[in-house]
């Protein structure tokens, strides 16, 4: 059972791919296509279906109370 487990952990290891240092890591980023791309801003903001009214939830809901929008 131990021989078994060493040769898949043997194995899970070798189809791991990484960066030995930040260059790689770096140009490995770079390489990507588009598909790894997030899409959005990832700091932006999100609304979630799980919320009360818009009057429990404040003026976060609200068009006409955000400021510069």
């Amino acid at each position: 059972r131990d021989a078994a487990l060493r040769a898949q952990w043997k194995k899970a290891q070798e189809a791991i791919i990484a960066a030995n240092t930040a260059q790689e890591e770096h140009e490995a980023e770079l390489a990507q296509g588009a598909e790894a791309a997030i899409g959005d801003y990832p700091l932006a903001s999100m609304e979630g279906e799980t919320h009360g009214t818009d009057a429990d939830a404040g003026e976060y809901l609200n068009e006409d109370a955000k400021d510069g929008e």
